[in-house]
């Protein structure tokens, strides 16, 4: 429906880091300029279904800008973007994966997996709820996620470092959720 599922989620994280500025941030001009350009390619879509993605995307950065702001950060923005473009879902999860660790580096502190968990999750309940507001669901989903990434990192076995290895999480997130 948003036409984005023929996007490259590669594709797509490169032209996010193009947009933003050297902090990986992104304004609400920057965004409503990345939207446009994303959408350019679709011009032969009906007028409606183009203003209606535009609205929902506009959501999207709302329920993004966590310090009401009017600003999202680059690797949010890249995981909302990502689900809605092509690819399996353990391609799309891998992926953000890496956008969401340290260049260069192996596997997500506790810290950047709650990111993981909290840009995911915000981006899936915003696109299923049809316009429910940012701040509704912000707290739950914060919370959500900080429970999420503790109970991840508590059940790593003891003795290793403070990292999530991706193996270790889609192990656990396909075989141990219950």
């Amino acid at each position: 429906q948003t036409g984005m599922c023929g996007l490259d989620p590669h594709d797509v994280y490169d032209a996010i880091l193009i947009a933003t500025d050297n902090q990986g941030a992104m304004t609400l001009r920057q965004f409503t300029t990345y939207v446009d350009s994303l959408l350019q390619d679709g011009e032969d879509q009906p007028q409606p279904s183009t203003h209606s993605l535009k609205r929902l995307l506009l959501q999207l950065f709302y329920a993004l800008d966590n310090n009401n702001r009017g600003v999202v950060n680059s690797d949010d923005l890249t995981a909302v973007f990502v689900v809605l473009c092509r690819g399996s879902v353990p391609h799309k999860l891998r992926f953000l994966f890496e956008v969401f660790g340290t260049r260069g580096v192996d596997g997500l502190t506790r810290r950047q997996f709650w990111k993981y968990v909290r840009a995911l999750l915000t981006g899936l309940v915003h696109l299923s709820s049809d316009g429910a507001g940012a701040s509704d669901v912000r707290a739950t989903l914060n919370a959500s996620a900080v429970h999420m990434s503790s109970s991840v990192f508590d059940a790593l076995p003891s003795g290793q470092d403070a990292r999530i290895q991706y193996e270790q999480w889609e192990n656990m997130f396909m075989h141990d959720v219950p």
